[in-house]
């Protein structure tokens, strides 16, 4: 039987990829600030493209079903776009508090289910894992408004970097010996 990974020739292009997100992932971490504003600008771009082409879709297709959901949600996104792209400060503003409500309710959450399956061997590694999160919550939200300047790049800068490191990794266990 053999023991390796399957056989691809895409392990380059997964190289590539990492090596790619992983720097992303030092800018991220290296420039939170502008990292922050700068995936606000794109958000606030993918918002206001979708919600055209969204609105395009219903002035071609008005009997479509769901008309009305599409026209409301193209009509929210072209606006939420604009909000984004024209106040960067403040969509970070906004999206650093959604985050913070979601480690919050994440913890909690994560809390409440350790607790109803006290007896797996997982538990404490979910109890953990919900501090964690109401930690980062709490961390974010007492430094809030100043936090949403930074945050959002970090964080997702760690996100990128690691799982950059990961696809790096990946492409280099490749024919290799598991």
């Amino acid at each position: 039987m053999n023991n390796t990974l399957p056989a691809t020739k895409h392990s380059t292009i997964l190289l590539v990829e990492g090596i790619f997100l992983f720097i992303l992932g030092l800018i991220g971490i290296t420039a939170p600030y502008y990292f922050t504003f700068s995936l606000t600008l794109f958000l606030g771009s993918l918002l206001f493209v979708s919600g055209v082409i969204q609105l395009f879709q219903c002035i071609v297709a008005p009997s479509a079903p769901a008309f009305l959901h599409a026209l409301l949600l193209g009509i929210a996104s072209v606006i939420l776009g604009i909000l984004f792209l024209t106040n960067p400060v403040g969509g970070a503003l906004t999206l650093t508090l959604l985050l913070t409500i979601y480690f919050f309710w994440d913890g909690l959450v994560k809390l409440f289910t350790a607790f109803q399956f006290r007896k797996g061997r997982s538990t404490p590694l979910l109890i953990f894992s919900g501090l964690v999160d109401l930690a980062l919550g709490a961390l974010i939200w007492s430094g809030w408004p100043g936090t949403a300047a930074w945050v959002i790049g970090l964080l997702v800068g760690i996100n990128l970097l690691f799982h950059g490191l990961y696809l790096i990794v990946l492409s280099r266990q490749i024919n290799q010996p598991v």
